[in-house]
């Protein structure tokens, strides 16, 4: 189960990788592995070398249990705090799309979308500009993912934190909010 985990975080993160979704050194993906221990993709490592060898395992309270060749990423906080706090949640994902972080800036909500009701249940929880990689920021984040049926969060001119059953969910949802996002942003662009 363990390699499976690790196979499916590295393919999360390369597919965010592939779509722009990260840039080089950005974003980060975890899975759950135990009720207080992680995966987590590695800090400062270019996103397209990123193997199952660099993932650390840690447990929640930051103690690492198997050390990669890197130090993990500087948001696993965020990623321990969601987890103690959302026990069906086994993936998440920290990425920086783009059109999201501009809709974002633009004050552009993107409820009210189709696929955001069929997602997300139209319920898409907004962060506001705190300091990445911060306890606050984790500790806000956690937060906002408390609500029942909330499973996106838009962190203001930041970027995005999607969680799920699964790293690849956690990843189609990126997917799905950056779709939504741009779609969005054509349309305000194109009324101005």
């Amino acid at each position: 189960m363990y390699e499976s985990l690790a196979k499916e975080v590295v393919f999360s993160l390369r597919r965010l990788y592939e779509l722009g979704l990260v840039s080089s050194f950005s974003g980060n993906v975890s899975a759950r592995v135990s009720d207080d221990a992680f995966l987590i993709t590695p800090s400062g490592v270019h996103r397209s070398i990123i193997d199952e060898k660099s993932l650390i395992l840690m447990r929640n309270d930051g103690v690492i249990l198997r050390k990669g060749r890197f130090r993990p990423s500087s948001e696993w906080r965020m990623h321990a705090l969601i987890y103690e706090t959302r026990k069906d949640v086994y993936g998440i994902v920290h990425a920086h799309p783009r059109s999201v972080v501009a809709a974002s800036l633009l004050g552009i909500n993107l409820e009210g979308f189709a696929e955001i009701e069929i997602f997300f249940r139209n319920k898409i929880a907004i962060v506001p500009p705190l300091k990445p990689g911060s306890l606050e920021l984790a500790k806000a984040v956690a937060e906002v993912f408390k609500e029942d049926g909330v499973n996106s969060a838009i962190l203001h001119g930041h970027g995005a934190v999607t969680v799920a059953e699964s790293p690849l969910k956690a990843e189609g949802y990126m997917e799905v909010l950056e779709e939504v996002a741009e779609i969005l942003l054509k349309k305000f662009q194109y009324n101005k």
